[in-house]
Order: structure tokens, then C-alpha cells, then sequence
């Protein structure tokens, strides 16, 4: 078979398998397989509701103080209309976002009792890189020694005060500055 027909055929058959899914019963996987294979099936739950998003927080503290308050780690971009053409903060924001709902895939699939090996996770590891990151872009007084984030659960658009929130999903452990 020539080259065409070959990549008609192959074409056809992803197109087949996207259809099946479409029509088939809503069923939700779960596993790391699926993770590796998302970027080959497109998802149409954007035109579902929206349920709540893992939100990050930070708070630092500085020598000699108490922790400070809980501030957003995550803020909204800035829309214009330039963005729709190029929008490397956007794209940023997502890949943060979608970090979030790993971790907390991650977490729902841990036991109770075993959430001791979370903090050894690649992921876990990954929000801390990226706590340090916001800090460091956000805040201008580099002073602080250290630092805690916490993770919780919110509905788009309706960021909570983190001071009373009661749906935490995660809160780490104080950390030293320079202690990756």
C-alpha cells in the first residue's frame, strides 16, 4: 500500500476510536497509563458544569516571626486581545492548573493512613519547585526563611479566603528556604 492510503487507514481508525468514546456510557479511568495516553483523546467535558479546582497557597515566614497569612500562589492572567494569538502566561497558568489536579488525583487514590510517601512523589515535588518559583517572582522582599503551601478545593471564579478555608486538601509541611 502506498503511503496515503496507509495514513488514510490510520486515520480513520483514530477517528473510529474517538467516535466510540463519544457515544459509548461515561466512564471515568484512572491509572498512570491514562495520563501518558491524554494528550491522543481529546476531552469534551468543557461544555459540562464546572466543579471545584485545586487552589494553591503560600504563606512565609520570616527570622524571628510567625507564619504570615495564606496568599494566592496562582493568580488570574491578564486577557487582551494579543493573547489570543500568543499567550505564554496563559499556557503557564494551565500547565500549573493541570499540575494541581494530578496531585490531587494522587491523593484521592492514597490511602488514608499511607500519606507518607506523597511528599516523595514526582508531583508533590513539582508544586514545591513551583511554590518557590511564585514566591520568588512575587514577592519582592527576599527575607523569609521559610515557607508552607496548602491546596484546596474551590469553584472557578470564587477564590476563598484561605484564612478559614475548611476544604484543604493538602497542607505541606514548614520548609527551610534553600532545603530542595
Amino acid at each position: 500500500m502506498p503511503l496515503n492510503e496507509n495514513l488514510i487507514l490510520l486515520l480513520a481508525a483514530y477517528f473510529s476510536v474517538l467516535i466510540g468514546f463519544s457515544v459509548a456510557k461515561r466512564s471515568y479511568f484512572s491509572g498512570r497509563a491514562i495520563y501518558l495516553l491524554r494528550a491522543f483523546f481529546p476531552s469534551w467535558r468543557f461544555f459540562e458544569d464546572l466543579g471545584e479546582m485545586p487552589t494553591l497557597y503560600y504563606r512565609l515566614r520570616n527570622e524571628g516571626q510567625e507564619l504570615g497569612h495564606w496568599k494566592l500562589g496562582l493568580e488570574k492572567p491578564n486577557r487582551s486581545a494579543g493573547s489570543f494569538f500568543l499567550n505564554p502566561e496563559g499556557n503557564y497558568l494551565l500547565a500549573c492548573g493541570s499540575l494541581l489536579q494530578h496531585l490531587e488525583s494522587e491523593l484521592e487514590e492514597t490511602e488514608e493512613n499511607k500519606t507518607d510517601h506523597i511528599e516523595a512523589s514526582v508531583t508533590y515535588q513539582l508544586i514545591r519547585n513551583l511554590v518557590l518559583h511564585q514566591i520568588e517572582k512575587s514577592e519582592k522582599a527576599t527575607g523569609f526563611k521559610q515557607y508552607q503551601f496548602k491546596i484546596t478545593s474551590a469553584l472557578p471564579g470564587k477564590i476563598q479566603d484561605a484564612q478559614d478555608s475548611i476544604d484543604d486538601l493538602l497542607i505541606s509541611p514548614v520548609y527551610e528556604r534553600g532545603s530542595i
